[in-house]
Parts: structure tokens; C-alpha cells; sequence
């Protein structure tokens, strides 16, 4: 198989998969590194490159044409946070973005819902 081919499979399926739910989640190093691991690996895989070949990883991203996965996430995510902005005031990923909640709850102990003992 062409590595063209291995490319496009990687960016349809294989980077949606490493940033499920990116745009919602919080960048934190070791995340950042678990995907940059990931994304080496896969690559140099995909390029029939080893760790014993010594390869940069910026070599094999520029032969492979891939951007940097924590790059790309947070472009991911400004894409995500200026699609959440246009949306209307009422629609549930911009309440939950802008953190407005109209219920209101009592502090303290949840109210007791059901008794011991008791039969139906």
C-alpha cells in the first residue's frame, strides 16, 4: 500500500479518533504527550520507520505532510469555540460553554426519594 494511501487513512480515521472530544477537554502535558506519542508511532509505522532508525520526528511528519497533533487540536478547538459562538442563546453547547444554568439547586444532602422497608 502507497504511503499516500496510509496518509489518508491516518487523517480520516485514525486522528479523529486520537482527538475525540479535543474541543471540549482541557489541554494538560500529559495529554499533550500521550498524543504525540500516539501520532509518532502511528507514523513512523506508517513510513517503516523504527526508534533504532534515530528518525526526528519532525522529518517524518515533513515526509508524511502531517501537522503536529497538539497543533492541529487547538486549531480543532477555535474552530469548535467560533461554531459554539454563532450558534443561538438557547441551544445547550453554548449554555454549557458560557456555563449559564437556569435550575437552581439546594445546598447540601439530595432530598431522600425512597424508604426501607416500605411495600408497594
Amino acid at each position: 500500500m502507497l504511503i499516500e494511501n496510509k496518509i489518508r487513512i491516518y487523517k480520516s480515521c485514525i486522528r479523529p479518533i486520537l482527538t475525540y472530544a479535543i474541543e471540549t477537554t482541557a489541554d494538560t502535558p500529559k495529554t499533550k504527550q500521550k498524543q504525540r506519542t500516539t501520532e509518532m508511532k502511528t507514523l513512523g509505522k506508517i513510513c517503516g520507520y523504527t526508534l533504532t532508525d534515530k528518525k526526528h520526528s519532525n522529518d517524518i511528519r515533513n515526509i508524511c505532510g502531517i501537522q503536529n497533533i497538539v497543533r492541529w487540536s487547538r486549531y480543532r478547538r477555535r474552530y469548535w469555540k467560533d461554531h459554539v459562538n454563532k450558534m443561538e442563546e438557547d441551544q445547550l453547547a453554548k449554555v454549557a460553554m458560557n456555563g449559564q444554568i437556569n435550575a437552581k439547586h439546594q445546598p447540601g444532602k439530595p432530598p431522600k426519594r425512597w424508604c426501607r422497608g416500605s411495600s408497594l
